[in-house]
């Protein structure tokens, strides 16, 4: 790719500098608050698009050979990072994997970047850049851009996506008030056990480890008193056995 190639020029793409930096200069483990980030997840998911699902917005200038949300190819519609187009696909090819196909028979044996390796993943790029800086829905989930040109304010915020009332029971007129919360990096349930020579422990488990509603409609005080430990990433301690 030539630098006067219009897909890098500064003068139609000014945010790319800067968005390479931020990822060039990420440790590529810190998630809560950081632009970079909010760049690799919506560059992810734009290049899969792209790669695999005939391009991420109509008219797209590099695609992939191959596009699995084709229904045509008989196979059904496997696009998304979720069906067959998944991560793991994505780094064998970028990879040039030899002599192990993932996906075995469904897999195309040709190129899938049909030979735009380069600028595809450029064009992923300032396609993410286009939707961090707008108000649209960012891609991977469901929360909006940033209305902003400026990359320091997109810090990465996961989406509250756990509504925990909506596990509240089937009672007639008993509603609960637990809040949400981000799904983002853990699980519902997390423990960790010192085995040594005195055993101790810390675990917590979302919302809370009571579901009694007595018989006036009054949730149990541990009904969801564990919502707050989620959201900060704490633990309680676990009783002594």
């Amino acid at each position: 790719m030539k630098a006067g190639d219009p897909i890098v020029s500064p003068a139609t793409h000014p945010d790319l500098a800067p968005a390479i930096s931020a990822l060039k200069h990420w440790n590529g483990v810190t998630t809560l608050g950081s632009p970079a980030m909010s760049i690799f997840m919506n560059f992810l998911e734009a290049y899969e698009h792209n790669v695999f699902e005939g391009g991420l917005n109509p008219g797209e200038p590099f695609t992939g050979k191959v596009n699995f949300s084709d229904a045509s190819l008989g196979l059904g519609t496997y696009g998304g990072l979720g069906g067959m187009a998944t991560y793991n696909l994505l780094y064998h090819t970028l990879h040039k994997t030899q002599g192990m196909v993932p996906c075995g028979t469904l897999c195309y044996q040709g190129g899938y970047l049909a030979g735009h390796s380069n600028k595809l993943l450029v064009e992923s790029l300032n396609d993410a850049i286009t939707i961090l800086s707008g108000t649209g829905t960012q891609l991977g989930q469901n929360v909006p851009g940033f209305g902003t040109t400026d990359i320091s304010k997109w810090g990465y915020q996961p989406a509250q996506d756990q509504n925990w009332d909506s596990l509240d029971p089937l009672a007639v007129g008993i509603t609960t008030h637990c809040g949400t919360s981000a799904t983002q990096n853990r699980s519902t349930f997390m423990m960790a056990v010192d085995v040594g020579p005195t055993l101790t422990g810390q675990d917590e488990l979302p919302p809370g480890q009571s579901a009694f509603i007595s018989a006036a409609g009054t949730p149990s005080p541990h009904f969801c008193d564990q919502v707050g430990l989620f959201n900060d990433f704490k633990y309680k301690d676990m009783p002594p056995t």
